[in-house]
């Protein structure tokens, strides 16, 4: 991390206790996603990363999740969180460490060796049902897989 990028991502950490990073267009095939930078090191609380949604709502999500934990919440794996992602719940989900140290390199590289890992938002079809449940729209089907 150098120059302007890096110094906006201290100074958010700074100011909030994380900062996010956007990725698309990936070479390796991977959907779009974005993740968070500073909560290990801010909070002691997993990085988190939303996968298959649009800039906006990536980043809507993980403000919304990342404050939360900034105050306190700790958002462990197989936890329902309420109002998360415009008005629906999300899910959390574990992520791979070899996914994270690939992909989220910005937040692999701003905690050292203070990582907590990462955690992934899950988030629901538009009947609030999540991914490898029965009835989960098929045609979404894939879009938050980390491969």
């Amino acid at each position: 991390m150098t120059g302007d990028f890096e110094s906006k991502l201290v100074e958010d950490v700074e100011a909030r206790g994380f900062s996010s990073v956007w990725v698309f267009d990936d070479e390796e095939g991977l959907p779009d996603f974005a993740y968070t930078v500073g909560l290990s090191f801010s909070c002691r609380h997993p990085e988190l990363v939303v996968v298959g949604l649009p800039y906006r709502a990536s980043v809507g999500i993980l403000h919304e999740a990342a404050g939360r934990a900034v105050e306190g919440t700790e958002l462990r794996v197989g936890d329902r969180v309420q109002d998360v992602a415009l008005g629906f719940d999300v899910l959390i989900g574990s992520v791979d460490r070899g996914f994270m140290e690939a992909n989220m390199r910005q937040a692999a590289g701003f905690a050292g060796g203070s990582s907590r890992g990462a955690r992934q938002i899950l988030w629901p079809d538009r009947r609030g049902i999540f991914p490898g449940e029965p009835g989960f729209d098929s045609r979404l089907a894939g879009r938050q897989d980390l491969r």
